[in-house]
């Protein structure tokens, strides 16, 4: 018995490369795994542990703020020459409100305008925006696969608890719906949508 522990005796063999144990706390067992390479003994009588791997590290949730600097940091960069999308502004004020909210109400009207507005060529860090060729009618394959995007994402921030119901079903509808001239009904039909709510 040490500092009233009860140790049970380590059984050991010649191919063990795991161990297990027990140790008696307040009448409880409870198992230890060490997982490691017991390659010899001390001389105090004690395993000689050799770990085979790291423990993993816990890593701090990345500031949305700071996040959201990237984003538009990224965006401008990608912009090369071109006119930047008039909701950069708008995700600056959010940035500087600190109000979270915003900033997610932001973010997407940034993501709406980037994908409508630009084209993407290149790949990796070569990656360059361009004018869009789609055309903002119903009948513009280009046009509906991008509206399609944008209101999935919504939904995905939605159910993420990023935006309001209230929020994303009025920029859907001013935002996108409108630039095609169509309804709520009408644009989810058009989209072939499913009803998320």
């Amino acid at each position: 018995m040490f500092l009233g522990l009860q140790l049970a005796p380590l059984r050991l063999s010649a191919q063990t490369t795991q161990a297990v144990m027990q140790v008696r706390v307040a009448k409880k067992q409870i198992s230890i795994d060490l997982i490691a390479g017991l390659s010899c003994w001390t001389k105090h009588g004690l395993p000689q542990v050799k770990p085979t791997r790291a423990a993993p590290v816990m890593q701090e949730e990345p500031d949305p703020f700071e996040m959201a600097t990237a984003q538009g940091d990224s965006l401008m960069m990608m912009l090369g020459n071109l006119e930047p999308p008039p909701s950069l502004p708008g995700l600056k004020e959010a940035i500087s409100s600190g109000d979270l909210g915003k900033l997610r109400v932001a973010q997407f009207e940034l993501l709406i305008d980037q994908t409508l507005m630009y084209d993407t060529e290149g790949e990796g860090d070569s990656i360059r925006l361009q004018p869009t060729a789609a055309t903002m009618a119903q009948d513009d394959d280009l046009t509906k696969e991008k509206m399609r995007y944008v209101y999935a994402y919504g939904i995905k921030m939605f159910m993420a608890g990023f935006l309001e119901q209230e929020t994303l079903q009025e920029i859907i509808l001013e935002r996108l719906a409108k630039k095609v001239g169509l309804d709520g009904p009408g644009f989810d039909q058009w989209l072939e949508m499913p009803a998320v709510v």
